[in-house]
């Protein structure tokens, strides 16, 4: 079993890495090829537009829970391949398709994987969050190189990277072996969509992740080119992903060690006031290092968010039903954030970069109306 799970662990390295080299700084690309911050917001809004479509789909492709782990296999090589297009592209409808065809193929692997290594680490008793904090760590690493490669390099030799590593991706994903069925008869079942639907725990939460997610990678869309207004280039910003990411690291450790000793309700509740801290002290436009250490609070949102999305999940929701109900908690996180991207690029070109902040504030308030207090447990459906 510990071979195995070295394989998710180097499955998540590998992965994180190449996301790394290519999705933090595609909006930084696309500036430099001359587009508006509202063909910026446009385009980034692609990506979790189509999530809102695409992701329930897969749930219908699936015969089971192992149809993810070949979907995985598939999906990261398509990925890579729009990845080598949208280098050699730069007028505007061409990059819509690459982008496009990113969402469709990229968008459904964190659900898709992320539901796979949930059942395998609920089959052989394995914390969930010591297998996903290596993805963080390989973000970490990956994060401070591509800064200097992008600095020193170019985009286009990051971005390269980022491909070859998904290519990595699917290889290691092919070593990964199938899960076990015949441990539990229920995972050769469909998944049920009205069993989530009368969930009323799935429901709550999806509200709570939904918006919480969808503040956190909509309006961090901007946060390189805000960054870059304060005079700190791809090298620098990379530096601060990186410390970003390790405190992230350090916190989902911590969770998975301590976590169950504590209600879930108070994470969620320091997600989300932790989450509008965040962007109240970017809208006041203070002082550089105080803008940089309001960014590393992004750890404990994300490193919160990670582990209560698992957490939950495996608490209220049936074996059968997790990847089904993660796919829907994720469109409706894309459909959030496809509008907050969108809105988001234009208004930061009419109104600048305070007003904007202090809306995504309120937004990020509006997640604490969606925690179960009482977190009474019900029957897990």
């Amino acid at each position: 079993m510990k071979n195995e799970t070295r394989k998710y662990k180097l499955a998540h390295i590998v992965r994180y890495i190449g996301d790394a080299f290519f999705y933090p700084f595609f909006g930084l690309y696309l500036s430099t090829i001359g587009k508006t911050k509202t063909e910026i917001g446009l385009i980034l809004m692609i990506l979790p537009l189509v999530g809102i479509f695409i992701n329930p789909l897969w749930s219908l492709f699936s015969k089971n829970i192992n149809s993810n782990r070949i979907f995985v296999i598939i999906l990261n090589i398509i990925e890579a391949a729009a990845i080598f297009y949208l280098i050699q592209v730069q007028a505007l409808p061409f990059v819509v398709i690459g982008t496009l065809i990113l969402a469709i193929v990229g968008q459904p692997y964190y659900t898709l994987f992320d539901g796979y290594t949930t059942i395998y680490s609920m089959q052989n008793k394995v914390n969930y969050s010591s297998i996903r904090l290596y993805g963080s760590l390989g973000f970490a690493v990956g994060i401070l190189i591509s800064g200097y490669v992008i600095e020193y390099q170019g985009y286009e030799l990051a971005f390269m990277i980022a491909a070859l590593l998904y290519i990595l991706v699917s290889l290691v994903t092919k070593w990964i072996k199938p899960i076990n069925l015949s441990d539990d008869l229920s995972l050769n079942e469909k998944p049920k969509p009205k069993q989530l639907v009368h969930n009323k725990k799935f429901l709550l939460f999806m509200g709570f992740y939904a918006i919480s997610m969808a503040v956190i990678f909509g309006a961090d869309s901007f946060l390189p080119l805000f960054f870059e207004t304060k005079g700190i280039g791809p090298d620098g910003y990379g530096w601060i992903s990186f410390f970003t990411v390790i405190l992230e690291l350090i916190f989902l450790l911590l969770l998975s060690k301590f976590g169950s000793k504590i209600k879930l309700k108070w994470i969620m509740m320091l997600i989300a006031l932790l989450n509008a801290l965040r962007y109240f002290i970017f809208s006041l436009d203070t002082h550089i290092y105080l803008l940089i250490a309001s960014s590393l609070l992004r750890s404990f949102i994300i490193g919160g968010l990670l582990y209560v999305a698992v957490a939950y999940m495996q608490k209220n929701v049936s074996k059968k039903n997790i990847t089904l109900g993660m796919m829907i908690y994720g469109s409706i996180k894309s459909a959030y954030q496809a509008l907050l991207t969108l809105w988001g690029g234009y208004h930061i070109d009419h109104n600048g970069y305070f007003s904007f902040y202090i809306i995504v504030t309120i937004l990020a308030v509006m997640a604490l109306f969606f925690i179960d207090y009482r977190e009474k447990t019900d029957n897990v459906v």
